[in-house]
């Protein structure tokens, strides 16, 4: 028995969930205290544990929050923000020799190729072309690179990955949202190579930072 707390609440999420409740909208997202004031009255004694999804990402004051009153199923409060940290999450793949776009944590002095990005995000709605020199907190900024957008879903135990397919995703922008995400289909045709690099990588990093649950990287 599933209780959903969303900030959509559509019909099919109030016919498979026993409970649910809409979640209220804030600034493009989720408004936490509703969110807290909404699961916080459910009792801890009578619940399995709590499966999030994104949203929270750079939101780890409420996701500590609620490990504290609940059970977490899936990534630890300090597995996500090692994993949203551009700083330590980029060492790890210079670390491992695992190829990614040149991050800097300043402007350059030439901009043209530069996006900004925000530390935490999701969905695509915070990347910018950096267009002037300076980086505003909370910010970084990685060089454009040119490709196909895909990713591979997995599931992990804290030491092994199983992956569960590779998808291919694409953009839906608008003017001051240009790389802002559009969707994503499964089954993408992807060579052998490819797919067995990503499941490496994957299970590599899952080894290394202790992934827990249902999980997702992107690749260019």
């Amino acid at each position: 028995r599933v209780a959903a707390f969303d900030m959509f609440n559509d019909s099919d999420t109030q016919d498979s969930a026993c409970y649910s409740k809409q979640v209220d909208y804030i600034s493009g997202g989720f408004d936490a205290d509703d969110l807290w004031h909404k699961l916080s009255v459910l009792d801890p004694e009578y619940l399995t544990g709590v499966s999030y999804g994104s949203g929270l990402e750079n939101q780890p004051e409420l996701l500590e929050k609620i490990s504290r009153r609940f059970r977490l199923l899936g990534n630890t409060p300090d597995v996500v923000n090692y994993m949203k940290d551009p700083f330590r999450f980029f060492s790890l793949l210079d670390a491992m020799e695992v190829a990614h776009p040149e991050v800097r944590f300043d402007a350059p002095e030439n901009v043209d190729g530069w996006l900004t990005k925000l530390q935490g995000g999701a969905g695509g709605t915070h990347v910018r072309w950096l267009n002037d020199e300076t980086v505003a907190d909370g910010r970084y900024c990685q060089r454009m690179a040119e490709g196909t957008p895909v990713s591979i879903l997995f599931l992990a135990d804290g030491r092994h990955a199983a992956v569960i397919g590779f998808n291919e995703q694409w953009v839906s922008p608008v003017s001051d949202m240009p790389f802002r995400y559009g969707g994503a289909v499964s089954h993408a045709l992807l060579p052998e190579e490819v797919k067995q690099r990503m499941a490496s990588i994957v299970s590599r990093v899952t080894a290394t930072v202790g992934l827990r649950g249902l999980n997702s990287m992107d690749f260019m």
